[in-house]
């Protein structure tokens, strides 16, 4: 057996290599291409590769026949950072769009913590149509069959 030392260089291109000649940590994306590897940032990856980066948005259509103020008191209660706007709430990325009837549109910028905040959400807009205190909080009570005794 004959033991090899594997050296491995990068080059740092780019913007990023301007914030390289400081020193200290970088944070970038590394790839090889025809053997050389390489680090640049992610504004710069298309100058110097083919591949481009891309953004995911998440939406979700969910079942909800409740009103406004029944789902904002559920999440306002779940979420301290839960605003109300003219179509619905926005909840830090995650927007809750009440426009179309019988639903509540969700949708996010994919990612695990919005992701996460999204499953939440989705489980309080089940929990506020179903619940006990929303049929009380958007009930009126009845008057029919009674009378005034006077």
């Amino acid at each position: 057996r004959i033991p090899f030392a594997a050296r491995a260089d990068a080059a740092v291109m780019g913007t990023l290599a301007d914030k390289a000649q400081g020193g200290g940590d970088l944070e970038g994306i590394m790839f090889t291409s025809n053997f050389q590897t390489r680090v640049v940032g992610e504004d710069d990856l298309e100058k110097y590769t083919s591949l481009r980066v891309g953004k995911v948005k998440a939406k979700l259509h969910v079942p909800y026949t409740g009103t406004k103020d029944t789902l904002l008191l559920f999440l306002s209660e779940l979420f301290a950072d839960c605003v109300e706007t003219a179509d619905g709430m926005t909840i830090g990325g995650l927007t809750v769009d009440l426009n179309q009837p019988r639903k509540a549109v969700l949708s996010w910028p994919a990612g695990p913590a919005d992701d996460m905040i999204a499953d939440a959400t989705v489980a309080a807009i089940m929990h506020a149509q179903t619940s006990a205190a929303s049929i009380r909080v958007t009930s009126k009570p009845c008057r029919h069959g009674i009378r005034d005794a006077g």
